[in-house]
């Protein structure tokens, strides 16, 4: 997870949402796209598992291709005005907590596979936070929570 150290003291120059439909819910997207240049950022997203959520740096093309866009399967778009997420625009994160699963991986005879799963993570600007988790569907909170099932993770921070 230290790869996440990355976007630490970077500003977010952009922020996208990825939907199911144009006229989104405010606090249930399907993932959050956190730009900070033209091209490259860090996407947070629902796994269909209904519980986990995924972590990936990626291209604004990669999220438009891999997510279905052109074909309308889901609507990747600028935060609307009344978005709480317009709060993080032009703000550098300053930490970052994932809850990661404590048993993470498949072990097998001669090797591990990580899942690339976690539980959910938490954002924070100088003024701002940002929970991000999945709940039978993403889910938003503009403080720091909880995910559900804290048995099954533990939070770590920056470099962990």
């Amino acid at each position: 997870m230290k790869w996440l150290d990355n976007f630490i003291n970077r500003p977010i120059k952009n922020i996208f949402r990825l939907d199911q439909k144009e006229d989104y819910e405010y606090y249930q997207p399907l993932g959050i796209f956190l730009m900070f240049d033209n091209e490259n950022g860090l996407l947070l997203s629902v796994i269909h598992d209904r519980i986990s959520i995924n972590l990936e740096a990626a291209t604004f093309k990669e999220v438009y291709d891999y997510y279905g866009v052109e074909f309308n399967e889901t609507i990747l778009e600028e935060i609307k005005l009344g978005d709480n997420l317009k709060n993080f625009v032009g703000h550098a994160l300053k930490t970052i907590k994932v809850g990661v699963y404590n048993s993470n991986e498949l072990l097998g005879d001669n090797f591990v596979i990580n899942q690339g799963r976690y539980a959910g993570i938490v954002i924070s600007t100088d003024k701002n936070k940002l929970t991000f988790y999945n709940d039978a569907g993403g889910w938003i909170w503009f403080d720091e929570l909880t995910f559900p099932n804290k048995s099954r993770w533990t939070l770590h921070q920056n470099g962990c």
